[in-house]
């Protein structure tokens, strides 16, 4: 399974469809919140978190993929 699409939606939830054509509101603020990292905490600011885009069918974040969810905890809506 793979990302074909995502959409932000508002604060930090993001609509993904995957490649199954199910579409799924995962919301990342309590990541971002728990997990204090000094690449993480610019996309607390909510221009550069809607900065996302898809490659290789993830959803990363940054030029060098700085932040990136396995596509099944996506999924499964369960962000570590």
């Amino acid at each position: 399974m793979y990302v074909i699409d995502a959409n932000y939606k508002k604060n930090y939830i993001i609509d993904i469809q995957f490649s199954n054509k199910k579409v799924k509101s995962v919301d990342f603020e309590s990541f971002l919140n728990a997990n204090y990292n000094t690449l993480f905490e610019k996309y607390k600011n909510i221009e550069i978190f809607k900065s996302f885009k898809i490659e290789d069918g993830k959803l990363v974040w940054g030029d060098n993929w700085e932040l990136i969810f396995p596509t099944k905890d996506l999924y499964d809506q369960n962000l570590h």
